[in-house]
C-alpha cells in the first residue's frame, strides 16, 4: 500500500541507510513497499531457464540511462550476464554486463565484443553491478569501484537499442545466467523508471519481481520456476 506526501507517492522509506519494508501502528499495517497480496523475499534465483523481461527499452530519444543491480552470479561460464538488452549473443543486437571467466574481470559487452573491463576481478560473490551510459560516456560500477571511459555507444552500436532489458541475462551457451538478484533499479535521463523488488504472489506462490514505481508484477518469461530466498 503506497503512502503519499501531498500528491507525491512515496515509493521507499528509510531509517538512516536501512530501508523500511513494513510499518505498523499497533497491529495495523500502515505502510508496505509492496501491495497487499505480495510477500517480499531476500532474492529470486534463476537455474538457467528463467528470466525477467523488464518491459523497458532504450530508444533513440534516450541518451542517458543507468541500470543498477544487486546480484550474485552462482555459476560462471565463459560469459555470464546478469542482464542484457537484445537477446542474440554475439550479433549486432546485444549489450550485456556481468561476469566473464575468460577475462577474469567483470565486463561490459557491446554487440558480442568486449568493450570495457572493470578494474575488479570477477568472482561468484554478491556485488552491486552498475552501468551508466550518457551519450558516449560509459561508466561501469562494481560496488565502490567506478571506471569511466568514452565509446561511440549510440553512433556506432545503434542496432542494440530498442530491445527490452532482460534480467538474468544470457550465457555463452545461450542458457540464462545462474544468479540471484536482490534488487534492480533503472534510470532514464536521471528519472527512476523501474525499481524491482523480489517477491512472490501469495495467492498462487508465483515468484517474480515487483516494480514499485509502476506497481507492476513481472513474472518468469522463460520456462521452469524461479527459486526464492527467505521472506523479509
Amino acid at each position: 500500500m503506497p503512502i503519499y506526501k501531498g500528491n507525491t507517492k512515496i515509493v521507499r522509506l528509510y531509517k538512516g541507510s536501512a530501508e523500511i519494508v513494513k510499518r505498523y501502528k499497533g497491529n495495523d499495517l500502515i505502510y508496505s513497499a509492496l501491495p497487499i497480496g505480495y510477500q517480499r523475499v531476500e532474492y529470486i534465483e534463476s537455474s538457467g531457464t528463467q528470466y525477467i523481461n523488464s518491459g523497458w527499452k532504450p530508444d533513440s530519444s534516450i541518451k542517458k540511462f543507468k541500470v543498477i543491480a544487486n546480484a550474485q552470479v552462482l555459476v560462471a561460464q565463459q560469459y555470464s550476464f546478469i542482464w542484457n538488452i537484445g537477446n542474440t549473443f554475439g550479433t549486432g543486437t546485444y549489450i550485456g554486463y556481468g561476469n566473464s571467466i575468460s577475462y577474469n574481470n567483470f565486463c561490459l559487452f557491446l554487440n558480442g565484443v568486449r568493450a570495457f573491463q572493470s578494474l575488479v576481478a570477477s568472482d561468484l560473490n554478491k556485488h552491486i553491478f552498475g552501468l551508466e551510459i550518457n551519450g558516449d560516456d560509459v561508466k561501469t560500477i562494481i560496488d565502490n569501484s567506478e571506471n569511466l571511459d568514452t565509446y561511440s555507444v549510440w553512433s556506432s552500436w545503434l542496432t542494440w537499442y530498442n530491445n527490452y532489458l532482460e534480467l538474468f541475462g544470457l550465457q555463452s551457451d545461450m542458457t540464462r545466467t545462474y544468479c540471484k538478484i536482490f534488487s534492480c533499479q533503472v534510470y532514464e535521463n536521471d528519472v527512476l523508471v523501474r525499481d524491482f523488488v523480489p517477491c512472490y504472489r501469495k495467492s498462487d506462490n508465483v515468484i517474480g519481481l515487483f516494480d514499485i514505481v509502476n506497481q507492476v508484477f513481472y513474472t518468469n518469461a522463460g520456462t521452469g520456476t524461479f527459486l526464492k530466498g527467505a521472506d523479509i
